[in-house]
């Protein structure tokens, strides 16, 4: 384990480790966690940290491209982006 900070915020020390399926298991101090599946991201709830943790680990991993579901985060591309991709404008 290892003191960690995000947005300026003291966070303690949080554990993390990877599942059988290759899931990554982040256990905060308060009791929450927050699980990165790769494309999307779970976090618990009933801790609102997790949940400030969650979006920052977010923004780092995918930018301003995220839409948030209760108790999820996921990867969306921008509308704008997507357009530009099927037009072929896209690099």
């Amino acid at each position: 384990m290892e003191a960690s900070k995000a947005g300026g915020y003291d966070l303690g020390d949080i554990a993390r480790h990877i599942d059988g399926k290759g899931v990554v298991i982040f256990t905060l101090p308060s009791g929450g966690s927050i699980r990165d599946t790769g494309k999307e991201l779970f976090y618990s709830t009933h801790d609102e940290k997790a949940h400030g943790v969650a979006l920052a680990y977010a923004a780092l991993k995918w930018g301003k491209n995220i839409a948030q579901e209760q108790g999820k985060i996921l990867f969306h591309k921008a509308p704008e982006v997507q357009r530009e991709q099927e037009k072929g404008w896209y690099r």
